[in-house]
């Protein structure tokens, strides 16, 4: 939660920028891709820092939660 108060303007671009290059090295950006980050506790954040997880590459189930 911290970037997304302390971060400027340039870095929140170059951070989607990033994420997009990466989704593209990867092979995911054409046949599509989920972007995860966990945020705290409740969202069983394991690791304290801010990373991105990509997934992609194969076709992704939605899951309902009701």
């Amino acid at each position: 939660m911290d970037f997304s108060v302390t971060a400027s303007d340039d870095e929140i671009v170059s951070l989607v920028r990033a994420l997009g290059a990466t989704a593209r090295k990867v092979g995911v950006s054409e046949s599509g891709f989920k972007l995860i980050a966990n945020a705290g506790h409740d969202a069983n954040q394991t690791v304290p820092h801010l990373h991105f997880h990509i997934l992609g590459g194969e076709k992704l189930e939605c899951v309902s939660l009701d």
